[in-house]
């Protein structure tokens, strides 16, 4: 993610000197052209690095959401565990606790 991030905002920033070149020292000729360029390549940049932040980030967002519910699950059983232990729960109820933990995790 961090070498696409880095990629798309060096091609950005090549087409905003590019138009930048263009529209500072060829004024005659490619003015609107250099501002259309440096114009694109901000834009570029900003929805190049949006759509990668998306498309790349929401997964390891989903990834870092799931093994922290398993982390919780975990606890949680062992937590019903100790009741188990001190008699507060019953064997039974102990057994469907941790079923419905189990498939967290």
């Amino acid at each position: 993610m961090v070498k696409n991030l880095i990629i798309n905002i060096l091609i950005a920033t090549g087409l905003f000197f590019l138009g930048w070149f263009l529209n500072d020292w060829t004024q005659e000729y490619t003015y609107d052209l250099g501002r259309i360029i440096a114009v694109g390549g901000i834009g570029y940049g900003i929805i190049s690095t949006i759509y990668i932040l998306f498309a790349q980030g929401i997964p390891l967002f989903n990834k870092i959401v799931d093994d922290r519910s398993k982390i919780k699950a975990q606890g949680m059983l062992i937590k019903y565990k100790e009741l188990l232990d001190k008699g507060i729960l019953t064997k039974a109820e102990f057994e469907i606790k941790a079923a419905e933990l189990k498939v967290r995790i």
